[in-house]
C-alpha cells in the first residue's frame, strides 16, 4: 500500500492540468523534488510535458544515467485536463 500523490497546475482561468506524480506522496519524496528540481516555469513545463509518473525523477533521467530512485517512472499517460482543482 502506498500514499499516492497528484500534482496540478492552472493553465488558464478555465483549465487545470493534473495527474499522478507517484507513490510516497510526502514532502520528503514528492514535495522536495518539486522544490529542488522543478521550481522555475521552464522546468514545470518540462515536467508536465513528460506525462504522469510513478516517481518524479531528475530532469533528463527519463533518458537513463540516473539511479532508480532519481529516475522518472513514466506511465505513458498524459496529464488530465479539468476545470477545477477538485
Amino acid at each position: 500500500m502506498g500514499d499516492i500523490s497528484i500534482i496540478a497546475r492552472r493553465l488558464t482561468p478555465e483549465y487545470v492540468q493534473y495527474g499522478w506524480s507517484g507513490n510516497g506522496g510526502y514532502f520528503s519524496t514528492v514535495g522536495w523534488r518539486l522544490v529542488e528540481w522543478y521550481s522555475n516555469p521552464e522546468d514545470v513545463e518540462y515536467l508536465f510535458g513528460l506525462g504522469q509518473t510513478g516517481l518524479i525523477g531528475q530532469k533528463g533521467s527519463e533518458n537513463g544515467g540516473f539511479n532508480y530512485f532519481n529516475t522518472h517512472h513514466l506511465t505513458g499517460e498524459p496529464f488530465w485536463l479539468g476545470k477545477a482543482e477538485r
